[in-house]
């Protein structure tokens, strides 16, 4: 989902020196340092492992386990939210960008326009809003919350799209449980005021953990590499807004996308028996009532964790 800002970053050369942070949405899962307690096998009418995953470069993320190496090794099929191969990342490059004719300052107020300048200035006093003056205002929002990230290891995969690759390094069929434009649409149909608000919101939770002593991602992220997910749900939950716009959007991001992903995982499991699936989706989606677990349980599969 977060691929955008990604691939936006990769032609910026700009040094910060600013500490981890990241999008309140990201969810990390494990560096060889902590237990990992965020690979499940499940098993049932078929047998496959769900890996959750962040979509962050952050070396305590990209260094993969023991477990998942072997959970790898011992598949046949690999499925990330998205096909990560060159024709889908170039059809995420090009939703990123306005209209020709077309830039940020069309749409955002005065006070809009110098709180992000102050923020980016925060994160590096060589940024500024003009590096992003083409991008989408939900764009923008997500670009914000993993910048630093981004700036910091330039260059580098996130986990999802290191996996991707080694998966097929190791000879495994690759795939998607969901397509570029079902991923984007959780945004696009966002009306203007809508992404107005979504990208003023953003850089005042941003601005507000950038200024507090508790590092918020950084407890998020170490209650997560320690197992804690209710934990880092929390964190997650008391930053959000209570109102009608985010309930919605929560909806579309996490509660609709895991009945999609999770019946598409019992159909490619039903329809290939012989394939041995790994599935890497985001952390996020095994939180919940709603969560994949719940629902493939609720279809008979059992899920254990690896230890």
């Amino acid at each position: 989902m977060f691929l955008i800002s990604m691939r936006f970053f990769k032609s910026i050369k700009i040094k910060s020196s600013s500490g981890v942070l990241a999008f309140i949405f990201l969810l990390a899962w494990n560096s060889s340092l902590y237990a990992h307690p965020f690979l499940w096998k499940v098993s049932g009418d078929h047998e496959f492992y769900l890996f959750g995953t962040i979509h962050l470069p952050d070396p305590r993320v990209t260094d993969i386990s023991d477990e998942v190496e072997i959970a790898l090794k011992q598949s046949t099929s690999f499925y990330a939210e998205l096909d990560l191969s060159e024709s889908n990342t170039m059809m995420i490059k090009q939703s990123m960008w306005l209209p020709e004719k077309m830039n940020l300052y069309d749409y955002l107020s005065v006070e809009l326009e110098e709180n992000i300048e102050s923020y980016l200035k925060q994160i590096n006093p060589e940024l500024n809003l003009e590096f992003f003056a083409k991008q989408k205002l939900w764009v923008l929002a997500i670009t914000l919350t993993v910048i630093e990230q981004q700036l910091k290891y330039p260059g580098q995969l996130a986990l999802d799209a290191k996996l991707f690759n080694q998966a097929k390094s190791l000879g495994l069929m690759t795939g998607g449980l969901e397509s570029v434009e079902e991923q984007l649409q959780v945004f696009e149909q966002m009306t203007v005021d809508e992404q107005i608000m979504f990208l003023s919101d953003t850089v005042e939770f941003m601005i507000a953990t950038n200024n507090n002593e508790d590092n918020f991602i950084e407890e998020s992220i170490v209650a997560y590499l320690n197992g804690d997910l209710d934990q880092l749900m929390a964190h997650l939950m008391s930053y959000m807004k209570d109102n009608e716009f985010y309930t919605d959007l929560l909806d579309r991001l996490i509660d609709k996308r895991n009945i999609r992903m999770a019946d598409t995982i019992v159909s490619l499991v039903s329809e290939n028996p012989s394939q041995k699936y790994f599935f890497a989706i985001g952390a996020g989606h095994f939180w919940g009532d709603a969560s994949i677990n719940n629902i493939l349980m609720n279809k008979g599969y059992s899920i254990q964790i690896v230890e």
